[in-house]
């Protein structure tokens, strides 16, 4: 008999899997091919690739998520109990509840644990990830790397013995990594165990013992780390978890240079910028200045103001009165008055009191969440749909190239990658040809090809004179892209 600390909770043995009538002519193309893997108890697993290699299947399969969906082949072996956390975990919030704690609280409920043990097991796990002080706080105010970290949590109350995270760092800063990191690895050292995929080579998927590199469905061992860029794999550390930013986030000029980038007057001037909800500040007196040709990087930790900033100034948090009624993403009533004071000025205009579709189409916002913003059955339809008269098919080409899309017209926004769907909002704001592009955490869930496809369309849009306003927690990124790069934190003063 096998030492229980270190019993097998999950092996592939020669997996393959094929979703049913993945085409028209209702063939079915296999997903994974041969993969095999091997987790103990105490072991941390990272499987990195690029985007539709198949790392998302490999997860829902190792959870048993995939046992309808399709055709399985080779030898798969389950031990004690799986939690997953997919790579939309804001989709995976239950909407059954309104706070922060009891959300983290609900499936350990539902699993049938009395009230006192299941308080106790949420606490525990917000006081691991380090979020303790969002218990009271309403799930609609709480940032998108706030909302990941409160699924998380929920998750990690069940106290599974396996967690599987599919890109689990994807919003989250660097503090919040850190946290995470030492979560899982004394997860691991309790006897559990923990799968993590990503595009990228972060803090998270550098803290595992082992990695696999998958593409195209097949796995691959004993690569060294200075080859995964090989294998589609961005780094945003240049390979090195935890090395220091080379940007300075409290200076305003980064290493970046585009052609274009011209002085003069400010596209986009923001002063005094102040947002509250229900009394809470979330913005505090907000100052910039972006002239034509230029990329600002807006820098800041979870919770930070980032962006309430872009949404702000996109028209989305408006309260022309002084007091109003903002509605959350999920179109429900949230219950927050909404305080908004300062001043918002495009190309010399004062827009503060104009409501977003008069700010269009000289600012175009794509927010961190790309699926509140599409709605066709199809990437090409969504794209038509952009523009009051449909654009011309030489558009559609143009701004499908740009954002890397090209081939794949027909599909539904919601089979392609998270970061495909982003660029897929970026194609139909480049349609209307703004003076200013609000792009909110553009980098989540890209492998290297789509960065530099997100490099090339950044660099396209200030060379030819627009303006970008960006967040991002890659402080190197930032430094590299942008040439202001500006910091701000309300955390610190709430």
């Amino acid at each position: 008999m096998s030492d229980p600390q270190r019993e097998v909770l999950l092996e592939f043995d020669e997996v393959g899997f094929s979703f049913d009538d993945q085409d028209f002519t209702g063939a079915s193309h296999p997903v994974l091919a041969g993969v095999d893997l091997l987790l103990r108890r105490g072991d941390f697993l990272a499987v990195l690739g690029p985007q539709s290699a198949g790392a998302s299947t490999l997860c829902r399969l190792a959870a048993g998520l995939l046992t309808v969906e399709g055709q399985t082949t080779g030898q798969i072996t389950r031990g004690g109990s799986v939690a997953m956390l997919g790579d939309d975990p804001e989709a995976q919030l239950s909407g059954m509840t309104s706070f922060a704690a009891d959300e983290i609280r609900l499936p350990a409920r539902l699993h049938g644990i009395e009230l006192q043990e299941a308080d106790g097991r949420a606490e525990q796990a917000a006081r691991a990830l380090g979020i303790t002080h969002l218990g009271a706080r309403r799930l609609e105010t709480l940032s998108g790397g706030e909302r990941q970290l409160t699924a998380l949590a929920s998750l990690m109350a069940l106290q599974p013995d396996l967690l599987i995270l599919d890109q689990p760092a994807l919003a989250l800063d660097a503090p919040a990594r850190s946290r995470l990191v030492q979560a899982l690895q004394e997860h691991c050292a309790a006897g559990g165990a923990v799968l993590v995929t990503s595009h990228q080579y972060d803090d998270v998927a550098a803290a595992a013992d082992e990695f696999l590199t998958i593409d195209q469905g097949v796995t691959s061992a004993n690569f060294p780390v200075e080859s995964l860029p090989q294998h589609g794999v961005w780094q945003p550390r240049a390979g090195v978890a935890g090395t220091p930013s080379t940007a300075d986030p409290e200076s305003s000029e980064g290493s970046g240079a585009f052609p274009g980038a011209a002085a003069g007057s400010p596209v986009l001037e923001v002063a005094d910028l102040t947002v509250s909800f229900s009394g809470r500040r979330v913005l505090d007196a907000a100052q910039l200045s972006l002239s034509p040709g230029e990329t600002m990087a807006v820098l800041g930790p979870n919770g930070s103001g980032k962006s309430t900033l872009l949404r702000t100034i996109a028209g989305l948090h408006r309260a022309p009165n002084a007091r109003g009624w903002f509605r959350s993403r999920r179109g429900r009533s949230s219950g927050s008055a909404l305080e908004v004071s300062g001043s918002i000025r495009l190309t010399g205009q004062e827009i503060s009191e104009l409501p977003a579709h008069h700010r269009v189409p000289q600012l175009a916002w794509v927010g961190q969440d790309p699926g509140v913003q599409l709605s066709a059955p199809t990437v090409v339809k969504e794209l038509q749909r952009a523009l009051v008269e449909e654009p011309s098919p030489k558009q559609v080409e143009e701004v499908l190239a740009i954002t890397g899309l090209t081939g794949l017209e027909t599909e539904h926004p919601y089979d392609l990658s998270p970061s495909q769907r982003k660029d897929l909002v970026i194609a139909t704001a480049l349609l209307l040809q703004p003076a200013v592009l609000l792009l909110d955490e553009p980098t989540l869930g890209r492998d290297a090809s789509a960065m530099d496809q997100l490099n090339r369309m950044v660099d396209s849009f200030t060379g030819a004179g627009g303006a970008v306003l960006l967040t991002t927690h890659d402080h190197v990124w930032a430094g590299h892209i942008a040439q202001k790069v500006q910091a701000i934190d309300i955390t610190s003063t709430n």
